[in-house]
């Protein structure tokens, strides 16, 4: 088990405006060392090789990626406002669990078949982790130009005392975002809602938005000229 721990200060951003004011009525690109960035994870893994050919190892991984900005260029059709940009990574995972076993066939002990089926082995691989965050916009385009609907960057206001999930029995997870939780804000604000803050959802049974999901699982049988353990 160990821990690890990174950071970035004054990366490069670019803040991509359009038309920002009637002075500008096209594509205004500001680049500046105004991105920052910082990494903490808690890593563990077991391993071992048991009797008979049965070898184990699983891994896990606690960990929060945060900054300002995910992307290259950071398309904005707001301006900054009560709520920071700075928030959880676009690709932020809180937890990852990989878990692999691999076990070796039992050979005949003589004839043809031995030569076959003396040295396979099976393997299952598990890849369990949770989602990315969720980052919750208007779909409103402030200055009628480009950015609307999904690529709109515009958050909105929250409502207090509103739930933001709701059960909802005709989507996949069985729960969805409400969309009386939020406001669209005034004029050309940016809203409360902070950047990144939901978590994201599971795509297939999932009844809470930090529950594990299945990645991926495979099981094969290969045929191997390494020599088999003798313990």
């Amino acid at each position: 088990m160990f821990a690890e721990a990174g950071g970035g200060r004054k990366l490069v951003r670019q803040d991509v405006y359009y038309a920002p004011n009637s002075d500008f009525s096209g594509e205004v690109d500001i680049m500046r060392n105004g991105a920052s960035s910082s990494y903490q994870a808690l890593q563990a893994q077991f391993r071992h090789r048991f009797k008979h050919g049965l070898q184990a190892l699983l891994s896990y991984t606690r960990s929060h990626s945060i900054d300002n900005v995910s992307s290259d260029a950071n398309y904005r059709n707001v301006p900054p406002g009560a709520s920071s940009d700075r928030g959880s990574s676009t690709f932020d995972i809180r937890h990852t669990f990989s878990g692999a076993v691999s076990y070796d066939i039992p050979a005949p002990r003589s004839g043809i078949w031995k030569s076959i089926f003396g040295s396979c082995s099976t393997d299952s691989i598990v890849y369990p982790r949770t989602e990315p965050p969720v980052n919750v916009v208007t779909g409103q385009n402030t200055f009628g130009l480009v950015l609307s609907g999904a690529s709109s960057v515009q958050r909105p206001e929250i409502v207090p005392g509103v739930p933001v999930w709701i059960s909802d029995a005709n989507v996949a997870a069985g729960k969805r975002i409400n969309k009386a939780a939020f406001t669209v804000p005034t004029g050309t604000a940016q809203g409360n809602l902070a950047r990144n803050v939901l978590n994201g959802i599971r795509r297939y049974r999932g009844r809470s938005p930090s529950r594990l999901e299945p990645i991926s699982s495979t099981c094969s049988i290969t045929p191997t000229s390494e020599p088999r353990p003798t313990t």
